[in-house]
């Protein structure tokens, strides 16, 4: 199957006119060890809880608070909320298999920022900005197959979980310690994700966004429209990169089986592990850049990029 996804994307890139013309990027210094995000004040003892049994997953809209999701072995969600400050407190409504929470911030989040474990701020305009403990704390347990969409401005934490489908589209940032299955996520605009271990990532970013990881043992997809970028500690299984733009994939050390590059543009991918095969088709002046390729090697270049394997 992702044969038959890389060879599709090579022919529709190969009726792309190049839209970058700038000179190929230095090869980036490896990732730092993955850092984790701050955490939430404290909810109080005794939170309300609200079970509701029709729902399996969850889409937080507009929201603006810290939020920590638990996956457990169950078959509906449940949710407590804290609304300490004097932000209008979220609703929440229950639509088919899907719990929304509703934030009610639309279109006031104007930005955030992140300063150590308890500096989450959010600008909402003529509201001001908002943080730390006048910030609303939303609980939620899902089933162990985490399927959750966000969106507004948040500090997310997910904690491990037998599979995920987690789509951020929000200011801030988000943690998922540890997913033993599949993890299909996707970030965009300024979002940020950390996801520190994984059996099987399918990660999509646009925008400015940026995805972290840490462990991936048994195969890595990433897709990236724009200038965001993916970062991995270790990546071992089969691996295909598909870059659209300026974006950037590093991949500190692994042990890929086949591995499959795209870019269209000034994109880079850097893979410091091994491979046993590489097939790598660059449109533009991207850059790729693979330590070590034990077997075939298929390298085609059209608009003065660069495939280079070896130290």
């Amino acid at each position: 199957m992702r044969l038959l996804f890389a060879t599709c994307l090579t022919a529709a890139l190969l009726s792309v006119v190049p839209a970058w013309a700038q000179t190929a990027p230095a090869v980036p210094p490896a990732p730092a060890a993955l850092p984790g995000a701050g955490a939430a004040p404290a909810a109080p003892r005794g939170l309300n809880w609200q079970r509701y049994p029709a729902a399996r997953e969850v889409a937080l809209q507009n929201v603006v608070a810290y939020v920590r999701i638990r996956p457990s072995d169950r078959e509906d969600v449940a949710v407590a909320i804290v609304s300490p400050g004097s932000l209008t407190a979220p609703t929440v409504r229950v639509s088919g298999r899907r719990l929304i929470i509703d934030g009610r911030q639309r279109g006031r989040v104007l930005g955030c920022s992140a300063r150590g474990a308890t500096g989450f701020e959010v600008d909402l305009g003529q509201y001001g900005r908002v943080g730390g403990e006048r910030l609303p704390i939303i609980e939620i347990r899902v089933p162990e197959r985490a399927i959750v969409a966000a969106s507004g401005a948040m500090r997310m934490h997910v904690t491990s979980a037998e599979s995920a489908e987690i789509h951020f589209d929000a200011c801030g940032d988000i943690d998922v310690e540890r997913v033993h299955d599949v993890a299909d996520v996707s970030v965009s605009h300024e979002g940020t994700m950390r996801i520190h271990d994984a059996g099987e990532l399918e990660a999509r970013v646009a925008g400015n966004g940026e995805i972290m990881a840490g462990y991936i043992r048994d195969g890595l997809t990433v897709s990236i429209a724009g200038v965001g970028r993916f970062q991995a500690a270790r990546a071992d299984g089969p691996a295909n990169f598909v870059v659209q733009g300026p974006g950037e994939v590093t991949v500190r050390s692994g042990a890929t089986e086949a591995l499959t590059v795209v870019i269209n543009g000034t994109g880079r991918v850097i893979h410091n592990g091994t491979a046993e095969s590489l097939d790598a088709f660059v449109v533009g002046r991207g850059l790729v850049r693979v330590r070590d390729v034990e077997g075939e090697s298929s390298r085609r270049v059209i608009g003065g990029g660069q495939i280079h394997v070896g130290q």
